[in-house]
C-alpha cells in the first residue's frame, strides 16, 4: 500500500496527502474490521477495537470523502497509514495551521472548492482538498456530511478523548476539540 506522488502536497515543511484516507487494511496487510451496522459499530466501541465505515454505509461516498475510522483504528500498532506516512499528532496539525495563517484563517486555504454545503468560496489555495466527510456517533448514527469535516490526531487528551481538528462550511476556522474515541472521523496522513 503506497501513496501516489500526485496525491500529496507540500505545505511549508510538511508533506500531506490530498485525500482523506480510504483503506480497509492495516500496513501489515491485516483487514480492519468493517462496521456496517449500528450494532457492529457499538461493539467496536465497547471493546475498544478498530473499525471503519463508509458514511451512511454507502461505498460511493468513499471515492471522494474517504472512510470514517474510530480512534482505535488510528492507533492500532499494525499501522493505519501507508508505508512512509503516519497519522499526525495534534502538534503536527498545528504546524500546518500556523503555516497557513492560524486557527481563524487556515480553513480557507485547506477546504476543497466543491463538496461543502453552501457552495464554493475562495478555497484550497494550499492544494489540501479538505472534504467534509461527516462523522459517526457511538450509537452508529451519521451526521454532518457536507457541512463539517473532522480529522483525527494521534494525541490523547485522556483515556476517553483524543484531539481532533474540525472545519465547518460556515467559516475559515480550523477548530481544535477533544472528542470521544468511539466516534468515526476522517483521517489525513503526513509523510514521515
Amino acid at each position: 500500500m503506497s501513496i501516489p506522488t500526485q496525491d500529496v502536497v507540500t505545505i511549508g515543511v510538511q508533506t500531506w496527502t490530498t485525500r482523506n484516507l480510504d483503506v480497509g487494511v492495516f500496513r501489515n496487510g491485516d483487514s480492519i474490521p468493517h462496521a456496517a451496522t449500528d450494532e457492529e459499530w457499538q461493539r467496536a466501541a465497547q471493546s475498544k477495537t478498530p473499525a471503519w465505515c463508509y458514511y451512511d454505509n454507502d461505498p460511493k461516498n468513499a471515492s471522494r470523502f474517504g472512510r470514517l475510522y474510530n480512534w482505535f483504528a488510528v492507533m492500532d500498532p499494525r499501522g493505519l497509514a501507508p508505508n512512509g506516512f503516519h497519522v499526525p499528532t495534534d502538534a503536527e496539525w498545528q504546524i500546518l495551521i500556523d503555516t497557513l495563517g492560524g486557527d481563524e484563517d487556515a480553513g480557507g486555504a485547506l477546504k476543497n472548492q466543491t463538496g461543502w454545503d453552501g457552495g464554493a468560496t475562495e478555497r484550497n489555495s494550499a492544494g489540501f482538498y479538505a472534504n467534509p466527510g461527516g462523522s459517526r456517533h457511538y450509537e452508529g448514527g451519521f451526521n454532518y456530511f457536507g457541512s463539517f469535516g473532522n480529522w483525527w490526531s494521534t494525541s490523547e487528551r485522556d483515556s476517553t478523548f483524543a484531539w481532533v481538528r474540525n472545519m465547518s462550511m460556515d467559516d475559515n476556522d480550523v477548530n481544535r476539540y477533544f472528542l470521544h474515541k468511539t466516534k468515526g472521523f476522517s483521517v489525513r496522513v503526513l509523510k514521515d
